[in-house]
C-alpha cells in the first residue's frame, strides 16, 4: 500500500513537475525517466492485475494513503539526511562537483519549482531580496526539507481516487507518460534545429572564407589604372600647326 502511495504520488508527478522527458541518448534522461514511470506502471498493475494469491481491497481511504505515505517520507528523509550530513558529509565538503538533490536543485539559473519557491520566499522576507539559495547552508536545506514535504502531501492527495477507478487510473498514467514523451520530443527537436542552424552557418562562414581566400590569392590579379595626364613624363600634344623657317618661305614667295 505504501509503495502504491509513493509511486502513483509523488514519483508520477515529478515528471511533469521536473520536466522528465524520453530522451533515449541520454543516459541521466532515461535514468530518470526509467524511476518515476516503472514503479507507478508496476502498482497500476498490481492493482488492476493482481497476481494469485492477492486480493487488493475495494477503497482506498484518503486517511490511511495519507497518513501511511508521509511516514514513509519522513523515514526516507531522515536516512537521507543522516546519508549527506553524517555518514559523508567529509566527502560532500571536499568534494563540492559531487552533485546531490539539494545541490542540483539550488544550481543558478533557478527553474521550475525552485523559481516559485525562491521569489515566494523573497516576497514573504523569509529570504532577503538580494539572496540566493546556498545548499551549503542549513536554512537551504531546511526550505526544502519543508517545500519537499508539502510536495510529498499535495501529491498523495488524489492516489485513493486513483485506486478506485480504473479509466481514472489508466488516464492519469496515459497523461504522465504522454508529458513525458512530450518533453522528449521538444528535446530532441530542440537539439536538432540547433545543430541544422549551427551547420548551415558553418556552411556559410566556409562560403565567405573561401571567396576571401580566392580575393588574397597571388593569380588573382586587378586591371591596372589608366595613367593619369597629369603625369610628368606624359605631355600633351602640341595643336599648333608647324612653323616655317625664314629661309625657306623667302625661297617660295620668289618662285611664286
Amino acid at each position: 500500500m505504501i509503495n502504491y502511495v509513493n509511486a502513483s504520488g509523488p514519483l508520477a508527478l515529478a515528471i511533469p513537475t521536473w520536466r522528465n522527458s524520453l530522451v533515449f541518448h541520454s543516459l541521466d534522461k532515461i535514468t530518470s525517466t526509467f524511476l518515476h514511470t516503472l514503479p507507478a506502471l508496476l502498482l497500476f498493475c498490481t492493482r488492476w492485475y493482481p497476481p494469485p494469491g492477492y486480493v487488493p481491497e475495494e477503497q482506498l481511504s484518503l486517511s490511511a494513503s495519507l497518513g501511511g505515505g508521509l511516514a514513509a517520507y519522513m523515514g526516507w528523509q531522515a536516512l537521507y539526511l543522516l546519508h549527506t550530513e553524517v555518514v559523508f558529509r567529509h566527502r560532500l565538503s571536499s568534494h563540492r562537483d559531487l552533485m546531490t538533490s539539494i545541490r542540483w536543485l539550488t544550481t543558478t539559473p533557478y527553474s521550475g519549482i525552485t523559481l516559485v519557491v525562491h521569489r515566494l520566499l523573497r516576497g514573504c522576507g523569509v529570504l532577503a531580496p538580494d539572496e540566493m539559495f546556498n545548499s551549503e547552508q542549513w536554512k537551504t536545506k531546511l526550505i526544502f526539507i519543508a517545500v519537499q514535504f508539502v510536495y510529498t502531501a499535495v501529491t498523495m492527495l488524489p492516489v485513493h481516487l486513483l485506486w478506485a477507478s480504473f479509466r481514472l487510473h489508466l488516464g492519469f498514467l496515459l497523461a504522465i507518460y504522454g508529458i513525458c514523451v512530450w518533453n522528449g520530443a521538444s528535446y530532441y527537436i530542440e537539439v536538432f534545429s540547433k545543430a541544422y542552424r549551427k551547420k548551415f552557418e558553418g556552411d556559410e562562414a566556409a562560403r565567405r572564407a573561401a571567396m576571401l581566400e580566392a580575393l588574397e590569392a597571388p593569380g588573382f590579379a586587378t586591371a591596372a589604372p589608366a595613367p593619369s595626364m597629369d603625369a610628368p613624363n606624359m605631355a600633351a600634344p602640341s595643336m599648333a600647326a608647324p612653323s616655317l623657317e625664314p629661309g625657306v618661305a623667302e625661297t617660295k614667295i620668289k618662285s611664286q
